[in-house]
């Protein structure tokens, strides 16, 4: 060898080693690189904060855009995600329950708020009012999984068809960042999709969910957990999240799976998407800390003061103090549930079942050693043949009502031979004379609700027949004080 190629053999492999750094950098800029949004705000950190499902369950930011546009025809109407029921304020990026964090590149999922917070209308017209901790109403997280796996399952779902959509959409993503949607995030958002809807493909063989319903903990049991699949179903309509100072240490959950608020915190962010090593546990307990003292919004319409304060009294002398008074005798506890056939009593509940046999003792065994090793570790999960005696604040928020969302107002609710077979959910229009959401109502405009079968597995809308036997000037005074708890 020369000694001009001796010279040139020392120089360039330093040189090689150099790029080779700099080339590794930035692949790993492009794709692990981790930049935390912390919002300066508790209620935006709440409404868009990560959870920590950005690395794991996140959708690259500039795809999940697109979806829409391309894919339609798989959702349940015109108006792209807000279809799906999800609450977009004006001048948010995103809707409610969605964070953006860049992994590498922008990416976006869920956090709690998608599920727990509240929309409320007076009229079709009227002003969409939103309420921060509630229950959602509209919100069809089904639905929207289902979008996602039908889009992953078209044959359009390739980079010389969203190129074009994401380029209109970025305006003016680098050559670098084109190259690595067209070669690895589309492709590789597309797998990832159809694994999931193969690993939720247990959800079709349940009845549909539909807005403001979920099947909470299922997906964890089969997945996360990898506990044996099962037939249980365990549709449960959202819960409101707000005043939880004065529940620590007491029954959460429609079935007291739970009694520690950090926990229920935690175990939801997994629920959601975060992974034991992403999960975010001081976003989550600022989050946490901030729901211990928020309270519901009171109730908008006028209420009769005389006529309330003589549900007051009806209200404590029927009972209904006793379980969900505060404080109460059992309110926060859990009331067993009759065997079938077996009469309701005040101390044993006849509301259907399959919300119980969901969660198993070997699931919440192994989900209370899932944090082994970290500072968040769970030991609180309990299996319970029980349903919650719940407190009410904020009860006219609540509807639909019973823990599986069968019963559309408390009007109803008091009276159980009246209860509806079927009615349309989905719709957050209040109705203040029945207290609750209008139900009747099969769509507004192009967007269409979800009709409510009780003869469906899990779907009943029997027991809680409490306070049916008073009479109907009782019943009536009882519904006036409701409103103002």
């Amino acid at each position: 060898m020369s000694p001009s190629h001796r010279r040139f053999k020392r120089l360039f492999l330093p040189l090689a080693a150099v790029l080779a750094l700099v080339a590794g950098v930035g692949a790993w800029r492009m794709m692990f690189r981790v930049e935390p949004v912390r919002w300066k705000r508790v209620e935006d950190q709440f409404a868009h904060g990560s959870i920590g499902a950005e690395p794991n369950q996140g959708v690259p930011y500039y795809l999940w855009m697109v979806l829409p546009r391309v894919f339609p025809q798989y959702l349940p109407g015109p108006g792209g995600y807000a279809s799906l029921g999800f609450t977009w304020v004006e001048g948010d990026e995103l809707p409610i329950g969605f964070s953006k964090m860049t992994v590498g590149f922008p990416r976006v999922a869920i956090n709690c708020a998608v599920c727990h917070t509240g929309t409320w209308r007076a009229s079709p017209q009227g002003v969409r009012h939103v309420v921060p901790a509630g229950n959602t109403t509209t919100v069809d997280m089904q639905a929207y999984g289902r979008f996602l796996a039908q889009a992953a399952a078209d044959p359009r779902f390739n980079a010389d068809v969203l190129m074009p959509e994401i380029e209109y959409a970025a305006r003016g993503l680098s050559a670098s960042e084109r190259a690595l949607y067209r070669t690895v995030l589309i492709p590789q958002t597309r797998a990832a999709l159809l694994q999931l809807r193969r690993l939720s493909v247990w959800q079709d063989t349940r009845p549909d969910w539909g807005p403001g319903r979920i099947d909470p903990f299922n997906q964890v049991k089969f997945v996360m957990l990898r506990q044996p699949m099962d037939n249980s179903i365990g549709n449960s309509d959202m819960m409101p999240i707000w005043a939880l100072r004065g529940r620590e240490g007491k029954a959460m959950h429609w079935d007291g799976l739970q009694s520690d608020v950090r926990e229920v915190a935690i175990s939801s962010a997994l629920g959601d998407g975060a992974s034991r090593v992403s999960l975010q546990p001081d976003e989550i307990k600022r989050v946490t800390d901030w729901l211990l003292d928020v309270q519901p919004p009171r109730h908008p319409f006028p209420v009769y003061p005389a006529k309330a304060e003589r549900g007051r009294q009806v209200y404590a002398q029927a009972g209904c103090a006793g379980c969900h008074g505060t404080p109460g005798a059992w309110t926060s506890r859990l009331v067993p549930v009759a065997q079938p056939g077996e009469p309701e009593t005040m101390a044993r509940v006849a509301t259907d079942r399959h919300r119980i046999g969901m969660w198993t003792q070997a699931a919440a065994t192994t989900y209370n050693h899932f944090g082994a090793g970290y500072t968040w570790k769970l030991d609180h999960f309990r299996k319970q043949d029980t349903y919650l005696a719940a407190p009410l604040n904020g009860l006219w928020l609540r509807a639909p009502y019973l823990h599986n969302g069968s019963v559309p107002t408390l009007w109803h609710l008091l009276r159980p031979e009246q209860r509806p077979a079927t009615f349309y959910r989905g719709y957050d229009v209040y109705d203040p004379v029945q207290v609750g959401w209008q139900h009747t109502v099969p769509n507004e405009g192009a967007v269409k609700f979800f009709l409510y079968d009780t003869s469906k597995p899990g779907n009943s809308n029997r027991g809680h027949a409490y306070g049916s036997t008073l009479p109907e000037p009782d019943k009536d005074a009882l519904l006036e004080y409701l409103k103002t708890l």
